[in-house]
């Protein structure tokens, strides 16, 4: 099981990151930085998230956080992590947030991602 408090487990997360975004959107995501939060389940019924914003040079940042209560396995913390990175990719692109953060764009992107490379990428996770 991933302990999503640990170190080692922050490298590896950083390790899976840098090869999911050369392989499925062709390395442009920025570096993100990973947290765990033990009550992300009880604010938002949600087992991960991404925040997205631009820092005072204009520079796209992203932080993903991971409900530390959630027994990890590694095919989850792939899906939930391409999860994020969908909506990470699509604030790059466009450089907003969508006002539906599920909407067209995430599932065109999920189910091409699904379909062409056999993941099991999902919209919500409960």
């Amino acid at each position: 099981m991933w302990n999503i408090t640990t170190l080692k487990r922050t490298f590896k997360l950083a390790k899976l990151y840098k090869e999911l975004n050369e392989k499925y959107f062709g390395g442009i995501l920025g570096d993100v930085k990973f947290e765990g939060n033990p009550r992300l389940w009880d604010t938002f019924a949600a087992v991960a998230t991404i925040y997205t914003y631009k820092n005072l040079c204009g520079e796209k940042v992203a932080t993903i956080k991971f409900d530390t209560k959630y027994d990890w396995d590694e095919k989850d913390i792939r899906r939930v992590l391409l999860h994020e990175m969908i909506h990470y990719y699509i604030f790059v692109k466009l450089g907003r947030r969508l006002i539906f953060p599920h909407g067209l764009p995430f599932i065109w992107i999920m189910l091409r991602i699904n379909r062409k490379y056999d993941e099991h990428i999902k919209l919500y996770w409960i």
